[in-house]
């Protein structure tokens, strides 16, 4: 069976952070060899073999522990509150582990069982006595400390925002051809009065949040929040491939559909939405001092803005340009309606539309040409 793209994302943020914590431990134990290798109760291959086997229990535990329920769990809370949560659960198990990395190293050094005597009295000594233990905890607890913030720091400026940016990948603008996809929420106006300004944007907060899912699992990149608009960015080869970008939607549909009850419950309301998509060149690069951002710049954002707007004038939920569509050939799984091609603000040449649904129903006739 095929893995989703969502738990392939987390299985390798699983897998790079036992690589990461591999190279630390591996640099560790040379340090310490350098360090202290004349003398006599130490012997590196012990060492080698007793850090390697901890780390790899501390990279697989710790890594699935943040991946798949720590990250979850504390995306709801404050930063800060957070991080000392996550670094309290660390401690507890890094103590754990370093006990059982103990355990093995004076079995080894000693070849004695682990439950001898003379094992069980070296790990009490070196638990209670010894500032190794203490040396040990503080230097894992701050590895582990600074790998939670990467990945904090990376989920705030955006899936894959963080990385380019140290690697300074937009330092120099570049070109690239990318599907973006705008977002809206209907009648947001009438909910924020109807349900008071709080209350909505808590709305927006769990909105956003449930929507996160489907985008990351169809390859999305969020780029921004407008009030209450997001955009969603593909690279064009990665948001072609299976049609991804298409069926983002109509997966954040399921999504919002199946949180009905949730949304009903907490706002007296279930929020419905609209999304123009369509595809072009846009130039990326760093800009900011103070704040750096990656940022987009191009025709295509307003052509998709305006795109998405003529939803409402039209009836429905999603529209796409022809453009785009003609290079998915798994639209045809659709219902695909092709428009009267549309003059939009702006543009000399009119754009071509087609609106999507995943089931048929009759649509209002159609203005056959309409000027923005």
């Amino acid at each position: 069976m095929a893995l989703s793209t969502s738990l392939k994302r987390k299985l390798h943020t699983v897998l790079y952070i036992l690589l990461v914590w591999l190279i630390l431990g591996l640099y560790i134990v040379i340090y310490n060899h350098l360090l202290i290798a004349s003398a006599e109760a130490y012997d590196f291959w012990n060492s080698f073999i007793t850090t390697l086997t901890a780390v790899i229990i501390a990279g697989i535990v710790a890594g699935n522990l943040i991946v798949f329920v720590l990250r979850e769990q504390f995306k709801r809370l404050p930063l800060g509150l957070g991080l000392v949560l996550y670094a309290l659960t660390f401690i507890f198990l890094i103590t754990v582990i370093t006990v059982i990395a103990s355990f093995l190293y004076n079995s080894l050094n000693m070849n004695l069982p682990y439950y001898h005597e003379l094992v069980i009295n070296d790990v009490k000594r070196f638990l209670m006595k010894d500032y190794g233990f203490l040396l040990n905890l503080m230097t894992w607890s701050t590895i582990a400390f600074l790998t939670i913030l990467s990945l904090q720091v990376n989920d705030n400026y955006g899936q894959g925002v963080f990385k380019n940016l140290l690697l300074g990948r937009y330092h120099q603008p570049k070109q690239e051809d990318r599907i973006f996809m705008f977002l809206d929420i209907k009648s947001s106006t009438r909910i924020a009065e109807q349900v008071g300004n709080i209350q909505y944007f808590k709305l927006l907060s769990k909105f956003f949040r449930d929507i996160s899912s489907p985008v990351l699992e169809y390859g999305g990149e969020i780029y921004q929040y407008v009030g209450d608009e997001v955009v969603v960015s593909w690279p064009l080869k990665r948001g072609l491939k299976n049609a991804q970008a298409l069926k983002c939607f109509f997966a954040i549909q399921d999504v919002i559909s199946a949180k009905a009850g949730e949304y009903q419950k907490l706002f007296g309301l279930v929020p419905d939405f609209k999304a123009g998509l369509h595809f072009g060149e846009v130039t990326i690069g760093e800009v900011g001092s103070i704040k750096k951002d990656i940022i987009f710049s191009g025709d295509v954002l307003n052509t998709t803005s305006r795109i998405q707007d003529l939803c409402n004038k039209f009836g429905v939920n999603l529209l796409v340009s022809k453009k785009l569509l003609d290079l998915m050939p798994q639209a045809s799984q659709y219902h695909v309606k092709k428009l009267e091609e549309i003059s939009l603000r702006g543009k000399e040449r009119p754009v071509a539309l087609c609106s999507v649904q995943i089931n048929y129903t009759p649509e209002p006739n159609l203005t056959k040409h309409i000027s923005l």
